[in-house]
């Protein structure tokens, strides 16, 4: 048998606050690996943000990216949204889908 990492069915709230959390892991996975298969283009100010928006689908594809805040470089700008296209993660733990937004900048991408 499968041992599965759960804690006990106390329902309602409990079940909630678990999610939330499951959740948050799980979109600080999408950063990561967005991180990861961002290829930042040469030359660009690390000061550069452009803010944008994704559905998360229930089967952990992400789809309709859109610069909805551009960052002032089409190049920046379309590398984040490429890096999106790139991202695959396994199915979102609450097996639904949402519009996400958030900030994406080139000092997020860290060295290493």
């Amino acid at each position: 048998g499968s041992t599965k990492n759960k804690t006990g069915g106390a329902g309602g709230k409990a079940l909630t606050n678990d999610n939330d959390d499951v959740l948050a892991g799980y979109y600080r996975l999408f950063k990561e690996e967005l991180r990861r298969k961002f290829e930042p283009p040469p030359g660009l100010a690390e000061s550069l943000k452009a803010t944008v928006e994704v559905r998360s689908n229930p089967d952990g594809t992400f789809t309709s990216a859109r610069i909805v805040k551009p960052s002032g470089s089409k190049v920046f700008d379309d590398a984040v949204l490429e890096a999106i296209r790139r991202v695959r993660l396994p199915s979102r733990p609450d097996r639904k889908a949402e519009t996400l937004e958030f900030d994406f900048t080139l000092r997020d991408m860290g060295n290493g």
